[in-house]
């Protein structure tokens, strides 16, 4: 059913867009450039605009501004490809894993949006970009593919390190409502009110599903180390150490997915810093002295068995970090490599920064935010929020100037003003060069590459960003009632002090003294997965072949 459904659709999409040789008058009506821009903007020239799906306006643009926004140098023309989501739609971010799912892999964003359409059949894809970036000079996420920056895939907490130290960048992401939340590292942006603070629940959340595996039914706490205390559930993953497990109850989890975070910035090996762990049950035995996890296995372990009763064999299991505060509602969240609009602000106007030689101008105030790259010859990808929530997704190509700016690429000043003149109130850069990629859905039901920086279907990389509806014809899983968990008097222990607890895999935690049995036994919150109510229908088309001057 939902193959005909997407072939109809499909249809409808190649008959718009073979008509589009044939619509060359203006539409205002499908501008995507609605908000007027003058700063360094002189010229939009929109060469194509189509509606996909009734939910995404899809356009290609050759827009023209002075570089780094100094109105005395020249003014230089970059092809935009934009794709501005609706009401209808929703923002998600999805990774691939490696073959056998231990860890993070990369792969262009093609097969990335095929694997989020097969894995999540309620979801129609439309359009994608590539997201975070990954960090190619360390040894450890080269391998694995690792995104640098935290992220959250569909409500799972894939990655989960801090971001201190690293101003200027930061994570934005959207809750199952489209609202957006957004935090950026960094002093200035803080005191000038841009950002919510990023927070987690302290531990871990060992989070039982329903028979739906929709939902977490119930949660423990769980402790990423090798003490086995009172009234506390640990773990460890098959890197680990041989432990002595002896007088503990063992929970072996033969894990579905697994995925280990590092900082892995600029070549820093700092060891495993988080974890990301789904699966099953299959074995609850007694502890021994010299235990190792095996391959493809996580093992759990408590000398207080009668505190977790609800894990049993066959119990479908997650354990993670979980959001908090602002974020806990937050289901789909990227990393960004620097924030380039903040509330209405176009941000570092003017900056060439401390790795790019070749700018002849000092670099503003917000030198101290800017990591690197406002100022290079380089392709962009960038993602934009309006106001009310709606996701703008940009790849800039390198300038089609025909004297010395050739494939110079938009300085962040200048993709701040097109995401302003596309209505956005928020923006920020994701990764650029050879991994900028726009991924559009064809006539025969896969996706094609409207523009990749490297050639082809595009450079592996290690997520992206799509924008997808509701298809009504599939049905959600139903949603499983929250188990009723016991309760005991809190043991009376005298206050607690944080302590720094080092593990095997050399991961740091923060950790209170161990939780009494209240603390242990609280139920996770069911959170619905609702559909949008938009009805797939057959796309609008309009075309436009006229330019725009904004000066």
């Amino acid at each position: 059913m939902k193959r005909s459904i997407k072939n109809a659709i499909l249809l409808d999409v190649c008959i718009a867009m073979l008509a589009l040789a044939t619509l060359p008058v203006y539409s205002a009506e499908n501008d995507p450039y609605g908000v007027e821009s003058v700063g360094c903007i002189t010229d939009i020239n929109v060469e194509s605009s189509v509606e996909l799906c009734g939910a995404v306006n899809y356009f290609t643009s050759v827009v023209t501004s002075h570089i780094q926004g100094l109105e005395e140098r020249e003014a230089i023309p970059y092809k935009t490809y934009g794709a501005i989501g609706s009401q209808d739609t929703r923002m998600f971010v999805y990774s691939v894993g490696s073959e056998n799912n231990f860890d993070f892999s990369t792969a262009n964003v093609k097969t990335i949006v095929e694997a989020f359409e097969r894995d999540n059949p309620q979801w129609n894809a439309i359009v994608a970009i590539n997201g975070d970036f990954f960090d190619m000079e360390n040894t450890v996420t080269a391998t694995y593919g690792e995104p640098e920056f935290p992220m959250v895939q569909l409500g799972d907490v894939y990655k989960s390190n801090a971001l201190a130290h690293m101003t200027g960048r930061g994570l934005v992401g959207t809750d199952a409502d489209g609202n957006m939340v957004y935090y950026t590292v960094g002093s200035k942006y803080s005191s000038l009110g841009y950002g919510t603070p990023l927070t987690y629940e302290s531990n871990y959340k060992l989070q039982i599903l329903g028979e739906s595996r929709n939902n977490p039914i119930c949660s423990y706490t769980a402790f990423a180390n090798t003490k086995s205390l009172e009234k506390r559930m640990a773990f460890i993953t098959p890197e680990s150490a041989p432990q002595d497990l002896s007088g503990t109850t063992v929970y072996a989890l033969k894990y579905n997915t697994y995925r280990r975070s590092h900082t892995g910035i600029n070549g820093a090996e700092l060891g495993t810093q988080g974890y990301f762990i789904e699966g099953e049950i299959i074995e609850i035995r007694k502890g021994s002295a010299n235990e190792k996890a095996p391959d493809g296995q996580v093992l759990f372990f408590t000398p207080n068995p009668e505190l977790f009763e609800h894990l049993k064999i066959g119990s479908y299991v997650k354990c993670q970090k979980v959001l908090s505060d602002e974020w806990a509602g937050v289901e789909n969240a990227i990393g960004f490599k620097q924030q380039i609009l903040a509330e209405g602000n176009i941000l570092l106007k003017n900056c060439y920064g401390r790795n790019n030689p070749t700018g002849d101008q000092a670099s503003s105030t917000w030198t101290e935010d800017i990591y690197d790259y406002p100022y290079c010859w380089k392709n962009r990808t960038a993602i934009g929020f309006r106001e009310d929530g709606t996701p703008v997704l940009l790849v800039i190509k390198r300038s089609t100037h025909s004297g010395e700016y050739n494939k110079l690429g938009a300085s962040y000043y200048e993709i701040g003003e097109q995401l302003k003149a596309l209505g956005c109130t928020n923006g920020f850069l994701l990764d650029g060069g050879g991994s900028s990629t726009m991924v559009i859905r064809d006539e025969n039901g896969s996706f094609v590459t409207a523009y990749s920086g490297s050639g082809g279907d595009g450079r592996a990389v290690a997520n992206a960003v799509i924008l997808a509806v509701r298809d009504e014809s599939v049905e959600l899983p139903p949603e499983d009632e929250t188990l009723e968990m016991p309760t005991e008097k809190p043991t009376e222990r005298p206050t607690s002090r944080p302590t720094e607890v080092k593990t095997d895999a050399s991961e740091t935690e923060t950790e209170s003294e161990p939780l009494t049995t209240d603390e242990q036994s609280g139920c996770g919150s069911a959170i619905a997965l609702p559909a949008l109510t938009a009805t797939l229908v057959g796309c609008l088309v309009s075309t436009t072949a006229s330019k725009k001057k904004r000066r």
